[in-house]
């Protein structure tokens, strides 16, 4: 699902009880709170106070904000740019946090809208509590290496990014190389396929088994649910229900 400034324009942000959901927010919000979500993808553009996210379970969190608190969230992942260090209380468990990982072509100017200083990300300086006096008897969190980082892609607005458009927000110089490094072993592996002798029928058949283990990897990491609902919302032409500014998603 689908949400712009258009519909947001920098009021609260409620998210609740979502299942099985690929959410991009692309607008900036005065405040942001996930409840009760699991196996999700959200991605918020920009927050210009906090991001509460509590009671989830296996959610793909991706977006910048001022501080982001975390509470009796289990096996997620948290994508951010956090001007405050963030805060995990309560029973946490295989929370994972990692620096911002996406880009759309109106990033900037909702970074510029919530006041977010691109320049400063503590999102790797959590903090952890098993209650406010108590510190916690396990490990709540860990960071994501720069081995194991992806960047995500938003499947919208590609025509509104300009020619030779730079993230406003900064990768941290092992994201980068890590990242760099991957797309240079992908490129060496299509100039190795393309430099072999093959006929045409021998072609073809490396075209179908490359395409049946994409597919076969789109249904095992569950990413073709996400296709299949990229593709009703290009045939409908819309962004699903109507959310207007402090509403609950």
């Amino acid at each position: 699902m689908l949400r712009t400034d258009a519909e947001v324009s920098g009021g609260p942000l409620t998210i609740t009880d979502c299942s099985g959901s690929y959410l991009y927010i692309l607008a900036n919000a005065k405040f942001t709170s996930i409840l009760g979500c699991n196996n999700c993808l959200v991605v918020v553009g920009a927050t210009a106070s906090i991001v509460t996210v509590d009671n989830c379970d296996n959610i793909n969190f991706v977006g910048c904000c001022n501080r982001l608190i975390i509470s009796n969230t289990t096996d997620s992942k948290f994508h951010v740019l956090a001007n405050s260090a963030p805060v995990l209380h309560g029973d946490n468990r295989g929370v994972q946090l990692g620096p911002f990982n996406t880009f759309y072509g109106k990033l900037e100017m909702h970074l510029q809208q919530a006041a977010i200083d691109t320049a400063t990300n503590r999102w790797d300086q959590f903090s952890t509590a098993f209650t406010e006096y108590e510190p916690s008897p396990l490990a709540q969190a860990s960071l994501i290496s720069a081995d194991d980082f992806l960047p995500i892609a938003v499947p919208f607005g590609a025509a509104t990014i300009s020619p030779g458009a730079l993230n406003p927000v900064p990768l941290p110089a092992a994201y980068v190389e890590a990242v760099n490094a991957k797309q240079a072993a992908v490129v060496q592996l299509k100039e190795r396929i393309q430099a072999m002798p093959m006929d045409d029928n021998t072609k073809a058949q490396l075209h179908l088994a490359i395409q049946g283990k994409f597919k076969e990897w789109l249904v095992k990491s569950g990413n073709i649910r996400q296709i299949w609902d990229l593709v009703e919302m290009e045939g409908k032409g819309a962004k699903g229900g109507v959310m207007a500014s402090g509403e609950t998603l």
